[in-house]
C-alpha cells in the first residue's frame, strides 16, 4: 500500500499481502516496535500500553493523543526557529508517532487502508525509519 511503500519498498511487499490477510499482526508488530522505541516517552508508552491491554476505538485518549500531538506541532516549529534542531527533529517524530496513535483510538474498526496510514506515521515517527522497516520484516517474516 502506499502509506507503508512510503517507508520501505520491501516492507511494502511482505506487508502488503498480510494487510488482507492479518491485518492485526501487521499493526501489533509496529505497535511493538513502537513502543519498545519510545519506551522513556510517557506519552507514546502510556498510549502504546492502553492499546496492548485492549486493543480498541477510544475517543478519550484519541482527543488526548491529537492534543500532544499538536503539542509536539507547536514545538517543533518554535525549536527549529530557535535553531535547536536536534530537539526539533526530536519533537516532529514524535509528533508523527502521536498521529499514528491518534487514528488508531480513532478508528470505529481497523481497515488495510486506516492501519496502512498508521504504519506510515509510526515508521517516520521512529528514531530510524530504516532500523523501523527492518525490525517490522523481521517480525513479519519470523512468524
Amino acid at each position: 500500500m502506499r502509506g507503508i511503500r512510503g517507508i520501505s519498498e520491501e516492507l511494502d511487499k511482505i506487508a502488503d499481502p498480510l494487510l488482507s490477510t492479518d491485518l492485526v499482526r501487521v499493526l501489533n508488530a509496529a505497535i511493538q516496535i513502537t513502543g519498545d522505541d519510545y519506551s522513556r516517552d510517557w506519552d507514546i508508552s502510556r498510549a502504546v500500553a492502553s492499546y496492548t491491554a485492549n486493543p480498541h476505538a477510544d475517543p478519550a485518549l484519541a482527543d488526548e493523543v491529537a492534543r500532544k500531538s499538536r503539542e509536539c506541532d507547536e514545538a517543533y516549529i518554535v525549536l527549529e526557529e530557535q535553531g535547536r534542531m536536534e530537539e526539533s527533529a526530536a519533537n516532529y517524530r514524535k509528533m508523527f508517532v502521536l498521529n499514528g496513535l491518534h487514528s488508531l483510538f480513532a478508528a470505529p474498526s481497523l481497515t488495510p487502508v486506516i492501519v496502512d496510514d498508521i504504519i506510515y506515521d509510526l515508521g517516520h515517527g521512529a528514531h530510524s525509519m530504516e532500523l523501523f522497516a527492518e525490525r517490522m520484516i523481521q517480525k513479519l517474516t519470523s512468524q
